[in-house]
């Protein structure tokens, strides 16, 4: 086995492994599926885990939403599948989010250091559910009631530095529904 086989396979293991322990066993069991094999339909990705469909489909859910999957539209006969396909950069990646808080923090401040830690645990999120997330939150802040815009201003802050980015509705709800 060559040098760079043998970092891509310990790179994909690691990344299933970090899966696992963020998200639990059935996404850790799609990872190592996809990882290995490659990008599949959501009926493929069923066969080979050995999941029932709807625990399949939630663990792909939850792995979207992390920006862990990347989905790919493809057309056979009459119906529309979609390949799901792994993004191991952005899996390793959550082992760098403690040092992007701490930067985020000493930069920026500890209201855009918790909005990143809660878009980092939640995932993709509206923008209501995530400043109600932050409400709940709101005493790691000092404050006591959040100000929507503070937080408005400090999201727009995160978007420009480019540390966060923001989806289109329209591309959040079709990978959702």
């Amino acid at each position: 086995m060559t040098r760079t086989k043998l970092r891509e396979t310990e790179a994909s293991a690691l990344a299933c492994d970090i899966v696992a322990d963020a998200f639990g066993h059935d996404c850790g069991l799609v990872c190592r599926v996809l990882a290995q094999r490659g990008s599949m339909t959501l009926r493929e990705l069923a066969r080979e885990t050995h999941l029932r469909s709807s625990r399949c489909q939630q663990a792909i859910l939850v792995m979207i939403r992390h920006n862990n999957i990347r989905i790919m539209q493809q057309e056979n006969n009459d119906e529309e599948d979609n390949l799901y396909q792994i993004n191991l950069e952005a899996v390793l990646y959550r082992l760098r989010y403690p040092r992007y808080l701490l930067h985020i923090r000493e930069c920026y401040g500890k209201t855009q250091e918790l909005l990143f830690e809660v878009l980092f645990q939640h995932g993709m999120l509206h923008t209501h559910e995530l400043f109600a997330r932050i409400s709940f939150n709101q005493y790691r802040l000092d404050i006591s009631r959040t100000n929507t815009t503070i937080l408005e201003q400090a999201l727009s802050e995160l978007v420009d530095l480019q540390l966060i980015e923001i989806v289109p509705v329209r591309q959040m709800r079709s990978q959702f529904l």
